[in-house]
């Protein structure tokens, strides 16, 4: 409800290797991909469930043609309390494990002909400032709260909503609106 998306891709990751699976991704060639309602996401809690305690990633994405959906990942403690004071407020905030958290910011979509590309230049100015360098894409996958971290090292942690806020960050879209006006 955070993030108020109107559809959702389900993916799991096999933890130790193995290929990830796209769930509504039909085998069949040409077939469209089923994205899920968020009422479609929760009946399927069950399913999840019983994947993650067999030691499947539960990861979303939200799926939107108006916003933007910008994730920064492993932002430690530290960096978490340097975002907040320099003014962002992510949509979501979680944390997947002991200090490493992930931020999601929804920012609208202003249908430019490169904006894909501009939205990913704002992911990667903020995942090097606060989060993983190597994040690059504005359409990514990020883990699904309630679920556990099957990451070696994790130790099994819950994924939990630490902080939720409306609205659209300002500072977020205001980078998104510097990249804009370069073309």
């Amino acid at each position: 409800s955070a993030l108020s998306a109107p559809q959702y891709r389900l993916t799991l990751y096999p933890r130790g290797g193995g290929t990830p699976w796209v769930i509504g991704k039909s085998k069949v060639e040409g077939e469209p991909e089923k994205k899920y309602s968020p009422d479609e996401v929760k009946s399927m809690i069950p399913l999840l469930r019983q994947r993650n305690a067999r030691g499947f990633e539960v990861y979303i994405t939200p799926m939107d043609d108006h916003n933007h959906y910008i994730v920064i990942d492993d932002v430690t403690d530290e960096k978490y309390k340097e975002l907040i004071t320099a003014g962002y407020k992510p949509n979501l905030m979680q944390e997947s494990s002991e200090n490493n958290k992930q931020a999601i910011f929804k920012i609208p979509k202003y249908k430019d002909k490169d904006e894909q590309s501009l939205a990913n230049n704002v992911v990667v100015k903020l995942n090097k400032k606060y989060g993983d360098p190597k994040f690059t894409g504005v359409v990514h996958a990020f883990r699904m709260a309630v679920f556990s971290n099957k990451k070696q090292g994790r130790n099994n942690a819950f994924t939990k909503i630490i902080a939720t806020a409306s609205g659209v960050c300002s500072n977020v879209l205001s980078m998104l609106k510097q990249e804009l006006d370069k073309v």
